[in-house]
């Protein structure tokens, strides 16, 4: 109760095929094919933690999360949560923890563009997602984002 947040981003895109923005500038997006479905996040939400950059995007009870060293420079990364570095999430229903999804050194993350004075990254990512605990898992292709942070 009584929390106060400030300069928090908003935005998404809507459609079947969204074009992503430009490339600096614009609204926050997060897209991608989850299982072979179009996916658009409604919300993306940007958030640093413990020297990891997080990019989130929610859609219904689905979020989708990429982690990032805050500092990541334009290149090529496998995705691999044993690594502690760069990975994918999906978690398909937000109210179920049981349920989250990790990419398990399977996975690209290519930053595109890391614009430290304008604060605005571009990337591409897909992985394969597993659960820690059961047979779950979850194809995520043709992601892409691009936020202000």
């Amino acid at each position: 109760t009584a929390g106060v947040f400030s300069n928090i981003p908003y935005g998404g895109s809507t459609g079947t095929n969204p074009t992503p923005p430009p490339a600096t500038g614009g609204t926050d997006t997060l897209q991608a094919k989850v299982d072979g479905a179009d996916w658009n996040a409604t919300d993306v939400v940007i958030q640093s933690q413990s020297g990891l950059l997080v990019i989130a995007g929610v859609s219904g009870p689905q979020t989708l999360a990429i982690y990032m060293p805050a500092n990541v420079t334009a290149g090529t990364y496998t995705m691999d949560f044993n690594s502690g570095g760069y990975f994918g999430a999906d978690s398909p229903d937000v109210t179920d923890t049981s349920k989250i999804l990790l990419s398990i050194g399977n996975g690209s993350l290519t930053i595109l563009e890391n614009d430290v004075t304008n604060r605005r990254m571009r990337g591409n990512f897909s992985f394969t997602a597993k659960s820690q605990t059961n047979s779950n898992s979850a194809t995520v292709t043709n992601g892409y984002f691009a936020a202000n942070y």
